[in-house]
């Protein structure tokens, strides 16, 4: 029954010297008790039954299940009870098998089973050893077949791309390329064919076409970051400002104006350091871990430093050292309580704090107020400049490409509806 056991074909022998016949088999654990009931009240009580449950998982011959079994002996006399006994087994579906008589031919067949069984446990852990051994050997060569399949996908890709002329029986592709690097691609082409021994060298002609050729922009590993929040938006039109370079300044500065604290900063920048110095192995951990916000923070690396040194600067504007006021430079209002509720006085005439806000409106009764009311005012001020900023840049890239609809139905709109709306705040 799926354990190395003979499939049973007969039971009817005979105990010598004690005409006692025996049936054997296994049947499943849930039906064992129903199968005794009705044994015993077939038999009237005549037979002798001893069972015990199988610890393993037995798979059932007939429908290739794993259960769980017993196996049963019963003795009993007589030949009809013989052929009852066996219409009953195999009415609750129990599988029945030879069991000699005679002890030697017991002891035969359990030293065949057991050989059988070493037999199929030195083949099972020679495939095991042989499947480990050449799975360890797929693994060392894995990288390398992705790289292969990988570079092969991106040939093809680009095959796909090219023409077939079938009178001169060449390849033709047309591409853009920016015009300050013909020279490198002319003499990429001449190595290509230089490596790959080919006989006739590859021509690159420069066409003239009507065509809007397509935006791009050098960057580097500094600018990268910015240039690719840019085109989160949109990507400017070939010969149109691009809007990253102002972007590089604009955007950590005013996350500094937000985030205006020496002491936050200060771990911002340190952080931003660290990757910028270990950038080789941060990048190798980020390609190795596929982490979105690991790659995120290596790849904007420069980003976290110029906004950590603009949040420190700006920390200090404020006097905020983690959310706390300090003097750096020694307030230049007196120390001494107003008399008469009165304001405080100056240590001396014209006297003002070297850079930032004073101390001492820390301790004024009007440093809410105060407080409120500049930071509310400088963001006012700085939001109206980065939209003018906008407008502008929008305003050249119209009058660049003589679209006067863009200068008088976009720009001009624009302009009215934010300059009396926050124009005179600034």
């Amino acid at each position: 029954d799926g354990g190395g056991m003979a499939a049973l074909r007969g039971g009817d022998a005979t105990a010598a010297g004690l005409r006692l016949g025996y049936v054997c088999g296994v049947l499943p654990t849930a039906r064992l008790a129903a199968f005794e009931r009705v044994l015993f009240r077939a038999t009237r009580g005549n037979m002798f039954m001893r069972s015990a449950t199988i610890d393993q998982l037995v798979r059932d011959p007939k429908t290739e299940e794993l259960q769980h079994k017993a196996v049963f002996l019963i003795f009993f006399s007589g030949q009809q009870s013989f052929a009852r006994m066996a219409k009953i087994a195999d009415a609750f579906g129990a599988h029945r098998y030879n069991y000699p008589a005679k002890y030697s031919k017991r002891a035969a067949l359990l030293s065949q089973a057991l050989t059988r069984l070493d037999e199929l446990s030195h083949v099972i852990d020679h495939v095991v050893a042989r499947k480990e051994a050449l799975l360890s050997s797929l693994a060392a060569r894995h990288g390398a077949w992705r790289t292969h399949l990988a570079r092969q996908k991106g040939l093809y890709n680009a095959l796909n791309l090219w023409n077939y002329d079938l009178t001169r029986k060449v390849l033709i592709a047309e591409a853009w390329c920016p015009a300050s690097m013909i020279e490198e691609t002319q003499e990429a082409l001449r190595r290509a064919t230089s490596r790959s021994g080919a006989h006739v060298p590859s021509i690159l002609n420069v066409l003239e076409t009507d065509e809007a050729p397509p935006t791009y922009f050098r960057v580097n590993k500094v600018t990268s970051a910015f240039q690719e929040i840019i085109d989160t938006y949109g990507v400017p039109r070939y010969g149109e400002i691009n809007p990253a370079a102002f972007t590089v300044i604009t955007f950590p500065f005013l996350f500094g104006v937000m985030f205006g604290d020496v002491g936050h900063g200060s771990m911002v920048t340190a952080f931003a350091l660290y990757l910028c110095v270990n950038e080789t192995k941060m990048l190798a951990l980020s390609a190795r871990l596929r982490d979105d916000i690991i790659t995120m923070a290596v790849r904007g690396r420069y980003m976290l430093l110029l906004m950590g040194i603009f949040s420190i600067y700006c920390g200090v504007l404020y006097n905020d050292v983690f959310g706390l006021m300090a003097d750096f430079f020694g307030t230049s209002w007196t120390e001494t309580p107003p008399r008469h509720g009165g304001p405080r006085e100056l240590k001396a005439h014209g006297m003002v704090y070297p850079f930032g806000i004073d101390p001492g409106w820390h301790r004024s009764a009007n440093e809410l107020s105060f407080g409120n009311s500049y930071k509310m005012k400088l963001s006012i001020v700085l939001g109206v400049a980065q939209m003018l900023l906008g407008l502008g840049i929008s305003l050249v890239n119209a009058l660049a490409a003589r679209n006067a609809l863009d200068v008088w139905c976009d720009f001009v709109p624009q302009a009215i509806f934010m300059l009396s709306i926050f124009g005179y705040l600034v």
